[in-house]
């Protein structure tokens, strides 16, 4: 079997009409005006939240641990702490005037919180992938790719760019990017409207044997996949605009 090589270029495409095929109007998650929360709970919702719940339970009876169904309070603490900062999480905890939190402490004890922190899963550990570095993250990314597909607007161009999630433990796939404002961490390859909505992201784990179109590089790859779920999720034609910049293959 002859291997085709293709040659990629740094280039807008030009968006072709597809006959018979009718555009739908824009869905309304631009144009409704909706609570933090409310927006919130469309990605975090009740079906993604029972995921969690569900292989963090079955974790924690292999501990022989009882979990309740304060989660959704865990994950309140979770949020909070993301733009409270403290040194250590039981800072929230301490008696002090200048840590004490009283909204979580009210909410949720401190060993009851770490409790359900130790045990928090979103695969089963009994099931995952060896060649997937990420299986143990993998159900819960695919459920909010769904999501974001799922709110996507209907957009003529779509862009394709990697961003960087801070992240200074270790990990195999931790990368160091130098020169850019996030230097260690996780890499994302992201697909993204001309307004920075993100509706589709993938991890990059070097070369992944389960990946579709493996005759291609790792980066034409996955742009192939995000070009794929867009075009199963838009009803209308679409081209892709390339902005990665060092993007081709032999």
């Amino acid at each position: 079997m002859t291997k085709i090589f293709r040659k990629w270029k740094k280039a807008d495409l030009t968006a072709q009409p597809i006959a018979g095929r009718v555009t739908e109007p824009p869905n309304d998650f631009f144009t409704k005006v909706r609570t933090p929360t409310a927006i919130l709970e469309l990605f975090l919702d009740d079906k993604v939240v029972e995921l969690i719940v569900m292989y963090s339970k079955l974790y924690a009876a292999s501990k022989d641990v009882n979990l309740g169904s304060e989660f959704k309070c865990f994950l309140g603490i979770i949020f909070l702490s993301g733009y409270v900062s403290v040194s250590r999480r039981r800072v929230f905890w301490e008696q002090r005037t200048d840590a004490h939190n009283v909204l979580v402490s009210a909410a949720m004890r401190r060993d009851r919180f770490e409790t359900v922190f130790y045990n928090l899963h979103v695969a089963d550990n009994a099931n995952l992938d060896p060649v997937d570095k990420f299986s143990k993250l993998r159900p819960l990314m695919s459920k909010l790719n769904e999501r974001c597909m799922k709110f996507v607007p209907n957009e003529t161009y779509f862009s394709f760019d990697e961003s960087m999630v801070p992240y200074f433990d270790r990990h195999g796939c931790k990368q160091y990017i130098r020169g850019k404002p996030i230097r260690f961490g996780y890499k994302f390859w992201c697909g993204v409207t001309r307004l920075g909505y993100i509706c589709w992201f993938q991890p990059y784990q070097g070369e992944n044997p389960n990946a579709k179109h493996d005759e291609y590089s790792v980066s034409a790859s996955v742009v192939l996949q995000v070009s794929e779920a867009l075009t199963e999720a838009h009803s209308g034609p679409f081209c892709i605009r390339y902005l990665f910049h060092q993007f081709c293959t032999s």
